[in-house]
């Protein structure tokens, strides 16, 4: 049985365009990530691409969106034919940041679907490109899905991307597709002069089999078990498949309150530049000094790498244990200041980049840092500084941006099956 998706599982209120006119400067960039989900209550469209042909126009130049606004289209190639979309961006919507990493453009709606577009945010930075929308239309046109190019245009510039590898379309039509391998030659809906023939797909039940040109691929029926978050799945269901595992050793949690701005826009550059946390009661921004291989001072030494060393004393490179979304764990007890000696001993070994939990501010402000706390996400951050002397003592670190997270703030990241809890599940490679 051929399974078909509705498009309306990929987009928002739009018109049709018959055609796209050609475009005077195009960008053909890597695909990061795609996720279209068709719910009633709970659509979504999100759309990521990093590379590094990816800039921000010149500001108050003819391409500057602040300025002259923009567009984003998408075109599906089903087996049934092609469509494309496009939703304007007015100017009015758009705001311009400078920042030493370097500048930013961006739209934000916050009355969608209202308000001057049916896109609530889009994000264009240095190598980065993103955009989210609530889908609230239908838009059906059966036929198994090909391919789907998405391009955000601006002036006489266009970056554009193709998702036509793990291309997964799952049960009540959400789609999804991961990093892409390559970039396109060009986006589909670009050109003026030619058409792109892609090969056909067939789907069959209980077993799926497509074939393309080049390969045949069997996978097995969906089901928990199949190491996939399915939409519908979650950990409390299928603990399996949808657990978020992360294995945190640098000691501090990190209050999600101070990530609201990314939470909100989902763009990195909203990510704090600095956190500060001391080795006494929670941090401004909620953060707080934790423990994780046991809730003491040698236990978390015990399980920082072994290339950690201080005055003649190492980590002990023990294997720390997994933590998991859900989990609460308490606080530690002992002195702080050597686990920050240790720390030190990391930054002089080049080791500066670690995974930390993430938790409610309030649950740690409650307990004074002191536990129990409910871990709500992960993050991957880099240590800057260790304060060992003075007061207060404490350390300041940046929260990064990986494909993998910051994760359990409700935005989906590049690598959707490390954060099925932030995706609404990954559509599986299975029927």
């Amino acid at each position: 049985m051929r399974r078909l998706c509705s498009l309306g599982c990929l987009l928002l209120a739009a018109h049709v365009l018959a055609a796209v006119p050609a475009i005077a400067t195009d960008y053909a960039v890597k695909g990061a990530h795609l996720l279209a989900r068709d719910s009633p209550t709970k659509p979504r469209f999100v759309v990521s691409a990093r590379d590094k042909r990816i800039v921000v126009p010149e500001a108050g130049g003819d391409d500057d969106p602040t300025r002259v606004g923009g567009e984003l289209w998408v075109t599906i190639t089903t087996a049934a034919g092609v469509a494309t979309v496009t939703f304007a961006l007015p100017a009015e919507g758009w705001s311009r940041r400078d920042r030493s990493a370097g500048p930013s453009v961006r739209f934000a709606n916050g009355e969608v679907p209202a308000g001057t577009s049916p896109v609530r945010a889009a994000v264009l930075s240095r190598g980065r490109f993103k955009a989210k929308a609530l889908a609230a239309a239908n838009f059906a046109t059966g036929g198994a899905v090909l391919s789907v190019a998405v391009g955000l245009r601006s002036g006489s510039s266009s970056w554009c991307t193709l998702f036509s590898d793990r291309l997964h379309v799952g049960r009540g039509g959400t789609v999804t597709a991961g990093r892409q391998p390559e970039p396109p030659l060009a986006c589909p809906s670009m050109a003026s002069t030619s058409t792109t023939v892609l090969p056909t797909t067939t789907v069959t039940s209980p077993t799926t089999t497509v074939t393309t040109s080049t390969s045949t691929t069997t996978v097995p029926p969906c089901g928990c078990g199949d190491a996939v978050c399915q939409e519908g799945e979650s950990q409390a269901t299928c603990f399996a498949d949808c657990r978020v595992e992360r294995t945190p050793i640098l000691p501090i949690i990190v209050g999600s309150c101070g990530l609201a701005a990314f939470q909100e826009s989902g763009s990195c550059t909203d990510l704090p530049a600095v956190l500060r946390i001391d080795s006494i009661g929670p941090a401004p921004d909620g953060s707080c000094m934790w423990g994780w291989g046991e809730p003491s001072a040698s236990g978390t030494i015990a399980v920082l790498p072994s290339e950690c060393c201080y005055n003649g004393t190492c980590g002990g490179g023990v294997p720390a244990a997994a933590r998991h979304i859900g989990d609460v764990v308490v606080g530690p007890t002992g002195n702080n200041s050597a686990i920050l000696a240790m720390l030190i001993g990391c930054l002089d070994a080049g080791i500066d980049q670690f995974v930390v939990p993430t938790a409610d501010c309030a649950d740690l402000a409650s307990s004074f840092c002191g536990g129990p706390a409910t871990i709500t996400g992960f993050a991957t951050v880099r240590l800057l500084a260790v304060r060992l002397t003075g007061a207060p003592k404490g350390l300041d670190f940046e929260v990064l941006c990986t494909d993998d997270g910051p994760c359990g703030l409700g935005v989906c990241p590049a690598d959707c099956g490390s954060c099925p809890v932030d995706c609404g599940g990954c559509a599986p490679p299975c029927s």
